[in-house]
């Protein structure tokens, strides 16, 4: 979107509609449109707003954006001249709403209102009257104040902010108050008490009023409340004001009832409801000044503008209703706003030219004549001959128009739409994007020769009595339009992406001597990929809007042939809007990792879990990269020791965490153990500050750390890779045995190792860059490292650090981890002792009322080495448990001695080492208790009658998958709602699986 938006001529108008998906937005995004501007409407999309969204975007000059959307868009905004904050369409009359409503619309106001003041937009906030009206009258009366998050709440908020913000900024911001609306399906918005008027006049005998009927109403209609609303908006001289929009003169409750009895309603009398427990107070209410004083005039008299409610009234009632004639001369045919136009549709003016001559000919002919010569009658063509002639014409015509051409067009527009949408939906799983824009572009034509066919054709749906059909048909077209659009939106959005993935070629190679082999860059087209994100945001919102659109659609009403294609026309829209996900919000990060503005520095960490340790193995090597306009500009890669070495030859000597020396016997701390913190965000950090001091790089942008398992995941893609000069073999097979033969042939102050990790590494990379057929391959690999942790990731660009935290990327340990007992092994052996092993771990949490719960740990490992020689060997482990700070150990066995108890990083930590002697099988227990304390940590949470409970059951990076024996044992007194697919026993839930990644287990109860 922020693309198109930048496209358009810098005279051309754009305005944002916050709240927007109503009778009042749209009617005001119409008026914009009209008038060349470009829209854009921000609100929910839910049941209510569905038929009003659909309208909107019918419109070519409106886009729509769920408030999911609001903050990607204001980020990318290029730029928008109004902001329209329709805030009184917003609160519903009279209800409580939560905290989280409250700061919800506060936070809305806030972020829309910044945005305004960047981009020098002219805002207008529109508030209630009524709701103003009513706030008055509470504060008059003694000790009067509105409810806490309350309707009338809000409203004063947002004025109040509105106010403080034209005051600290100077934004150019008014306060608009408006009346309640009329006029065409406007029925008193606004306003309840003259809502319940109208409905009384058409649909009861009589009107009843509450109390006296003084109480006075501030009305408008529609059309005039939105020229109005323009007119302030665009003057100047209203920045800063607070205005009343509405007839300059009030109505009382009476004289509105008296109004409707003249007009000839449903109703014939008006009751007066004295014994009504409603208190009706009449208040001394002064409104803002009227927006005449600033030169608005209304167009429509009030009894025009009740004649326009009262015909939209019985309308939407079924019901039929002609306003005496007499009233209504009297007020005049015309509305201001109406201009009458005879005008010929296309269809009119075919039958226009067609009839032109024959009408000629007719009234120019005698019916008949009579001879000169015998006098006798000569028949001539009749007028009856030409109006059977012109019926028949006018019948066949019909039939081509409305049966025969629309048939055809759905025919051949269905068949064409399929074939090009099938192959377009292949093009973009093989991210052939050009392709797959041009022929979803090409199928969007198509759609609009079906929506015409399908238009013309609903008639025939009514008389064969196919209204269900006809409905689902139209709502398919509609939705099926909105795919394509968002479908091609996405594909011309990331096409930029998928050139940069054809032409790149690396300007350096791991293990090269540095020497540039290419001078391109790649900048531009991550520019043009950074100027699309609003498209591809454009382009999420009408995938996500035609998903919500097909999802309603009943398969079973269509003929049987048709119902596959429906069905693949539904599951292909949910695939592509998967699809685009993971790509709308990486594309806010993708541009500035990649160096579009500035070299980013990257340092990888390679790690061997045959040696555990905290974040996934032992360091090994590393690299650091640096990309600079999408390409290679800088390359280092070499072995963790010649990095030491260089410190200790600096003089530099660094003392080793506290934890560290307590549970190592420990003083110096280097770059090979600092990884030592579990949590990869601080061990990220540690290795970064190894890099700085030891002058490799003074800036780091991220860290990604990856152990052996990557590597082998590919070469069992590939087979092999050829490496070094001596061209060796590597498979998934040999791999840990080449990486145990450098450790045995290495010596201090060698090369070897690091040569073999460079060209390892270069063939690896070579492979991935030039057979990019393999680029699917590469893409699973990588994703499923990312998520059973062979690979983790923390950036510096906060977006895109976001991005991997949210998905469990980060190798981060957050308090819903501390739901379970956090284990983490490290390998203090000096062998690969790991790769020998076989864990069980069983867990059983009982829940001994709700608010305390009992953990018992129990972890099983045997060791399957023959011998103590390298790299087999008894396994040494320090093994640490971490829970929650408010924890309490109850007992535990199987630690060599009794296990360190400590705090760190806001949890508590129970250590010790837990040796398993090669060829034997041990066991570690730890049991503890966790309470609910006053601003502690509790995972389980209560409300109201519900328990619900949150596993995230953590799996350490590198660490072989084992078995995992999980019981959760819970009062009788509870009963389970939601399972989590486990198992259920009396009072109990099991498990029991292999763990390959971190586990979700969302769980609830009630109390019988």
């Amino acid at each position: 979107m922020s693309s198109e938006i930048s496209e358009v001529k810098a005279t051309t108008l754009v305005s944002v509609i916050i709240h927007g998906a109503n009778n009042f937005g749209r009617e005001l995004a119409k008026t914009l449109t009209e008038q060349g501007s470009k829209v854009i409407v921000i609100d929910v999309f839910d049941k209510e707003s569905k038929d009003h969204i659909q309208e909107l975007k019918k419109n070519p000059n409106v886009d729509f954006v769920e408030f999911d959307g609001m903050d990607q868009l204001f980020s990318t905004l290029p730029r928008f001249d109004y902001l329209f904050y329709l805030q009184f369409t917003a609160i519903t009359d009279g209800q409580q709403y939560s905290s989280k409503d409250f700061l919800d619309e506060s936070n809305k106001l806030e972020k829309s209102l910044k945005v305004a003041l960047k981009h020098k937009a002219k805002a207008s906030i529109v508030t209630s009257l009524e709701k103003n009206k009513r706030l008055v009258e509470i504060t008059q009366m003694e000790d009067g104040k509105p409810k806490p998050y309350s309707d009338l709440e809000i409203q004063r908020y947002t004025e109040t902010i509105t106010a403080e913000h034209y005051d600290k900024s100077g934004l150019n911001v008014r306060i608009i108050r408006m009346g309640s609306l009329l006029g065409n399906s406007l029925f008193g918005y606004g306003d309840p008490l003259l809502r319940q008027i109208l409905l009384d006049a058409v649909n009861s005998d009589k009107i009843t009023i509450k109390g006296e009927g003084l109480d006075y109403h501030y009305l408008i209609d529609v059309e005039d409340a939105v020229y109005g609303l323009l007119r302030l908006t665009f003057d100047n001289q209203t920045s800063g004001e607070v205005i009343t929009l509405s007839y300059p003169k009030p109505l009382t409750t009476l004289s509105i009832a008296y109004k409707l009895l003249e007009l000839d309603t449903e109703a014939k009398r008006i009751h007066f409801d004295q014994d009504s427990d409603t208190f009706v107070y009449q208040s001394q209410y002064t409104p803002a000044p009227n927006a005449e004083q600033y030169g608005w005039k209304p167009k429509h008299t009030i009894e025009q503008t009740f004649i326009t409610t009262l015909k939209s009234l019985y309308s939407y009632n079924n019901k039929a209703w002609e306003v005496k004639k007499d009233t209504e001369s009297k007020q005049g045919e015309k509305s201001a706003f109406s201009i009458v136009q005879n005008v010929k549709t296309p269809f009119g003016n075919i039958v226009d030219k067609i009839v032109s001559p024959i009408r000629s000919v007719l009234s120019k002919l005698p019916t008949s004549k009579k001879d000169g010569e015998s006098g006798s009658s000569v028949r001539k063509i009749s007028k009856k001959d030409l109006a059977i002639f012109f019926v028949v014409l006018v019948f066949m015509l019909l039939i081509s128009f409305f049966l025969i051409t629309p048939l055809a067009n759905i025919t051949y527009g269905s068949y064409r739409t399929y074939q090009l949408s099938k192959t377009a939906y292949a093009d973009l799983q093989s991210f052939d994007l050009t392709s797959a824009a041009s022929k979803f572009a090409e199928a969007d034509t198509q759609i609009d020769r079906i929506k015409t066919g399908v238009s013309r054709l609903s008639w025939l749906f009514t008389i064969t009595g196919r209204s269900e059909l006809g409905k689902d048909t139209e709502i398919m077209v509609f939705a099926a339009d909105y795919a394509m659009k968002g479908a091609e939106d996405m594909a011309v959005s990331l096409s930029p992406l998928a050139q940069y993935f054809e032409e790149f070629q690396p300007a350096l190679s791991f293990g090269s001597d540095g020497n540039p082999t290419t001078t391109t860059e790649y900048r531009t087209y991550l520019q043009e990929l950074r100027e699309n994100r609003n498209l591809l945001i454009r382009a999420s919102e009408s995938l996500r809007f035609a998903s919500a659109q097909i999802e309603t659609i009943t398969v079973e009403n269509f003929p049987s042939r048709l119902q596959p294609f429906i069905t693949e026309l539904k599951a292909n829209n949910r695939e592509v809007s998967k699809l685009i996900e993971p790509f709308k919000e990486t594309v806010y990060f993708l541009p500035e990792m990649l160096g579009v503005d500035e070299r980013q520095r990257y340092l990888i960490l390679l790690q061997n879990p045959g040696e555990i340790r905290s974040t996934g193995g032992w360091l090994s090597s590393y690299a650091i990269i640096g990309i600079e306009g999408g390409q290679i500009r800088q390359l280092d890669v070499s072995d963790i020791y010649d990095l030491e070495g260089l410190l200790v030859i600096q003089g530099k000597e660094y003392e080793a965490p506290q934890s560290m020396q307590n549970a190592l016997d420990i003083k110096n701390w280097s770059m090979s153990l600092s990884n030592w913190d579990p949590d990869f965000p601080t061990a990220s950090k540690d290795a970064s500050f190894f890099i700085r001091e030891a002058g490799k790089a003074f800036e780091i942008d991220g860290v990604i750390a990856m152990d052996t398992n990557v590597i082998s995941m590919l070469l069992e893609q590939w087979g092999e890779v050829k490496v070094g000069e001596e061209q060796v073999s590597v498979t998934a097979d040999n791999l840990q045995t080449k990486l145990i033969e450098i450790h045995n042939e290495f010596e201090p102050g060698s090369q070897r190792k690091s040569t073999f990790i460079a060209d390892l590494a270069n063939a690896s990379i070579t492979k991935i860059l030039t057979e990019k057929d393999s680029y699917p391959i590469v893409a699973d690999v990588l994703y499923d490292s990312l998520i059973k942790k062979h690979l983790l990731v923390n950036l510096s660009n906060s977006d895109a650090n976001l991005f991997f935290s949210s998905q469990g990327w980060g190798g981060a340990i957050t308090n819903a981890h501390l739901a379970t007992p956090v284990p983490v092994e490290w390998n203090w052996g000096s062998n690969k002792a790991n790769l020998y092993l076989e864990e069980t771990t069983d867990l059983t949490m009982r829940f001994v009322d709700e608010d305390t719960i009992r953990y018992t740990y129990l972890l099983s490992v045997k060791n399957n080495s023959t011998t103590n020689t390298y790299p087999e060997g008894d396994y040494r482990n320090y093994h640490r448990i971490l829970v929650p700070e408010e924890a309490d150990l109850v007992t535990s066995e199987g630690f060599d001695q009794t296990p360190d108890e400590y705090l760190e990083g806001g949890k508590k930590v129970f250590g010790g080492f837990f040796t398993v002697a090669s060829g034997s099988t041990n066991q570690l227990q730890l049991i503890y208790e966790l309470k609910r304390e006053e601003g502690g940590y509790f995972p389980l949470d209560t409300t109201g009658n519900s328990l619900s409970l949150d596993l995230l059951i953590y799996k350490q990076p590198g660490l072989a998958p084992g078995t995992y024996k999980l019981s959760i044992e819970y009062p009788d007194t509870w009963a389970v709602v939601e399972t989590s697919d486990l198992n259920r026993g009396v009072n109990e839930l099991t498990s029991q699986f292999t763990q390959e990644r971190d586990l979700s287990l969302p769980l609830m109860w009630e109390y019988k």
